[in-house]
């Protein structure tokens, strides 16, 4: 997404589970990695889930959560050049932020007080249906990741998702050996315009810039980026995929949570539409569907899978339209 996955903590248990409501609801899989202080006791209360995803050694990456009281903060980024103390998230300004510290439980692993912002999942979700289009203004997203600390770009450069599109796409034939034509098809459309198509200037990117990572202040219509968090992933790249990998993200939710995500669809038109504005729209596109790609293995179910890779395939036909005949 292979060295042996890392070991769960001790007195951690596959597939363990909690219900809620007499709904069985899952906080944990054997193939999700475990993180410092991971375990029974420590697991937070069950949020809707965004899609999972593998990194590049094959391990299941971790779902964000909102903050509060007793949950865990997000893992701490790299120093940036030339400054301390960049622990728990940035705010858009490139200022750090400093949240108390209620508590250290070792292992890295901190207790942070209470916040009054929301994560963007949480504020899409709390919107009603035929608002959600509107629920946030994607100019700001661009405003908030046009604030990241220029000296961001002297870090480590990652590769971004739809930069291993080929990577995923094998883990994806792995597991769903029956849409291989439709996977390895998808793949080669991202690749070819991935590779010829100007992402623009290297600048200060987040690295993955998604709704769960996005924390907002203020109510419908004038909410605003208060912070970004899970900032370990700063560094050097093309606006561009940032902005992907916000729209393939929201591209999903739908799929994931219907009930709560009715209206996302017209929140992912508006991404692509005023994203478009400030990057290459057939690049936009093609890479948003490489994002959608790198989803497919972590898919919950089988038949989720498929579904994202139909979203995959109409977000490369978008690119693909707008490519120049000849």
């Amino acid at each position: 997404m292979a060295p042996p996955r890392r070991p769960p903590p001790a007195g951690a248990r596959d597939g363990l589970r909690r219900r809620d409501a007499d709904r069985p609801v899952a906080l944990d899989r054997p193939a999700r990695p475990a993180r410092p202080g991971a375990g029974p006791g420590r697991l937070p209360p069950p949020a809707p889930r965004g899609p999972a995803r593998a990194d590049d050694r094959g391990r299941r990456l971790p779902q964000g959560r909102p903050p509060g009281p007793g949950r865990r903060a997000p893992a701490a980024p790299r120093p940036l050049p030339g400054r301390r103390g960049r622990t728990a998230g940035l705010q858009p300004d490139g200022a750090a932020r400093s949240p108390r510290v209620l508590a250290s439980l070792g292992e890295g692993i901190l207790v942070l007080g209470a916040r009054p912002e929301e994560t963007m999942a949480s504020a899409v979700a709390s919107t009603p249906r035929h608002e959600q289009a509107l629920a946030v203004d994607p100019h700001e997203l661009v405003r908030a990741l046009d604030a990241l600390p220029p000296d961001a770009v002297l870090l480590e450069r990652r590769p971004a998702w739809a930069e291993r599109s080929a990577h995923y796409a094998r883990s994806a034939v792995g597991r769903l050996p029956a849409l291989a034509p439709r996977i390895e098809a998808l793949e080669r459309g991202v690749r070819r315009i991935v590779e010829t198509r100007d992402p623009g200037p290297v600048v200060a990117t987040h690295g993955d810039f998604y709704e769960a990572n996005v924390l907002l202040v203020g109510g419908a219509g004038c909410r605003r980026v208060a912070a970004v968090l899970d900032v370990d992933t700063l560094g050097p790249g093309h606006r561009v995929d940032d902005l992907a990998c916000m729209t393939g993200h929201l591209a999903v939710l739908e799929t994931l949570a219907p009930q709560v995500y009715p209206g996302v669809r017209g929140l992912v038109d508006r991404c692509l539409a005023a994203f478009g504005e400030s990057t290459d729209p057939v690049g936009l596109r093609a890479r948003t569907a490489g994002v959608v790609l790198s989803l497919l293995p972590g898919a919950p179910r089988d038949a989720l899978a498929e579904v994202w890779l139909a979203v995959a395939e109409e977000l490369l036909a978008g690119a693909e339209d707008r490519l120049p005949l000849g």
